[in-house]
């Protein structure tokens, strides 16, 4: 990459999946960002701009009804790109809503090389 470090943000509650991905992300020269709770991950959003976040936590079910992550990213602008890393099996997939923030979806476990090459192309768009 040149010149400045893309800034990401990884909201993860599993610190030590949370840690192995901010590590593997920063080798790959990203500056990164982590949370573990709504209330680090909203903090962050106010007060730094984000290419990319990606969430292990469902963006309207991360926080409350009236404050989420969902609500949170959509107050943004420029809006990041949000990659979701979701657990377990794909419910029924909904019809598109509007003010979803969610740009890619992708299930756990990731390999952490296939997230790194995600970066890079996400980066570059």
């Amino acid at each position: 990459m040149h010149g400045m470090a893309q800034k990401l943000l990884l909201i993860e509650e599993n610190r030590q999946l949370l840690d192995l991905m901010a590590s593997f992300l920063s080798n790959l020269g990203y500056e990164v960002h982590s949370a573990r709770e709504y209330d680090e991950a909203r903090a962050l959003l106010m007060n730094y701009h984000y290419k990319i976040i990606i969430s292990g936590e469902e963006p309207s079910g991360f926080g409350t009804p009236e404050d989420n992550l969902a609500k949170c990213i959509n107050s943004l602008s420029p809006k990041p790109s949000l990659v979701y890393l979701r657990e377990g099996a794909p419910p029924p997939t909904p019809p598109p809503l509007p003010g979803n923030p969610v740009g890619m979806t992708l299930d756990k476990p990731v390999s952490l090389l296939r997230l790194g090459e995600l970066m890079r192309v996400l980066v570059s768009h």
